[in-house]
């Protein structure tokens, strides 16, 4: 049996309330995928955003298994799925005998079909509206979550970790999947560079969450896992998020009519493309018209993404005679990923604010490739979500 519960109603600063979750709103098939061939409880909600199968209301063939389309889709062997909510923007699916059903129709659903190969009335609501990205709901924009970011490994010993507790086969210089196959273990959590999977045995999760940096989450066989005591699971092929680099022009400050405008200024990095722990050097550069116009002053911000790397760092001209002007700021990043740089001229009494944006690729070491959430078997699992905290109620993301 594998079952996954909220175990806390989000609040309107919290992140949507959603299991299981697939934002993708193309009309793809296929964009959520369950694989069970025992019996999967969600105490929680299902949702798909996915379109396809159509979303006009009324307007639904159902079959012996699919209804509307497949969006959602159900695998595995004779095996039950049920939820408190299953919705769907398009349609649905199931396979090989698979049951769906929903304990209670959603709020708001009109229309609910069950296929005609399933006796058990489904539950499951078609053609409701997409859900918000949890972590950032438009319509909420001072509730924004970011999601976890990718740090240290759980080391048995330290941090309420149990001495005894399983010791991650990645690292962030090497990653590699850590395997559990038998016997009784327990994890922590923290950042398993390279993905975990549970193939045999007992395994306990303690509360708390758990980034999968490439390797994704899996649970085979007849592994048998309980994460009752509050677990998020975050999956992700990259230590480091990749930023929006509109912050190069949506942070300068506006213009004065009454003021200049510096000429040709640009961001340029020493490499586009670095190792973790190497040095960069970002150069944001201007210049005025002439040689004999008057000179830049002022400073340069540096942002990777909303996060400042250099404060204030002063405008120096190139040269005595020189029309450019120039700033830089080194870093390095132990993380791997894309990063998006932005520098931002703060104007003086003569010139107006300017700014630019690049993004620089941290390149990843050998062995991150991106893996599935999977929970493909015939133990127990139990994943339920934190009680409290910005991700309470989240599961699996």
């Amino acid at each position: 049996m594998v079952s996954a519960r909220a175990v806390a109603v989000t609040t309107s600063t919290s992140v949507v309330s959603c299991n299981f979750c697939s934002l993708n709103k193309s009309a793809s098939n296929h964009t959520l995928l369950i694989k069970n061939g025992a019996r999967l409880r969600v105490d929680g909600d299902i949702h798909a955003n996915s379109r396809n199968g159509g979303v006009t209301p009324g307007v639904c063939v159902v079959k012996t298994w699919k209804v509307c389309g497949d969006g959602f889709d159900i695998f595995g062997d004779g095996g039950t799925i049920s939820a408190r909510h299953i919705t769907v923007v398009g349609g649905w699916e199931t396979h090989d005998g698979n049951i769906a059903t929903a304990d209670e129709l959603a709020p708001g659903c009109t229309e609910s079909y069950t296929p005609t190969g399933q006796k058990q009335p489904s539950n499951v609501c078609v053609h409701m509206p997409e859900i918000p990205d949890p972590f950032n709901d438009p319509a909420k924009p001072g509730a924004k979550i970011n999601p976890p970011t990718p740090g240290a490994v759980p080391v048995p010993g330290t941090n309420g970790c149990p001495g005894t507790a399983v010791v991650p086969a990645g690292s962030i210089s090497l990653a590699a999947q850590t395997r559990i196959t038998t016997g009784t273990k327990v994890v922590c959590p923290g950042t398993y560079y390279g993905g975990l999977q549970m193939s045999g045995g007992e395994t306990t999760m303690l509360p708390g969450v758990y980034i999968m940096v490439g390797g994704g989450f899996q649970v085979l066989n007849k592994a048998d896992v309980d994460g009752k005591a509050g677990v998020m699971v975050y999956t992700t092929g990259s230590a480091g998020g990749s930023h929006s680099t509109s912050l190069g022009t949506s942070l300068v400050p506006d213009g004065d009519p009454s003021k200049t405008n510096v000429r040709n200024e640009s961001l340029i990095a020493s490499d586009k493309s670095i190792a973790p722990g190497d040095v960069v050097t970002f150069t944001f550069e201007m210049e005025i018209a002439n040689k004999s116009a008057p000179a830049i002053t002022g400073y340069v911000d540096f942002y990777d993404g909303n996060v400042m790397l250099c404060g204030a760092a002063p405008v120096i001209r190139d040269s005595p005679t020189s029309k450019g002007f120039s700033t830089t700021c080194s870093t390095s990043y132990a993380l791997w990923g894309v990063r998006s740089i932005a520098a931002v001229y703060s104007g003086d009494a003569i010139y107006d604010p300017a700014g630019d944006a690049l993004t620089v690729t941290v390149t990843a070491p050998s062995g991150i490739k991106d893996g599935p959430i999977t929970i493909d078997g015939t133990g127990r699992v139990d994943l339920y979500g934190p009680a409290s905290g910005p991700y309470a109620g989240m599961t699996i993301f």
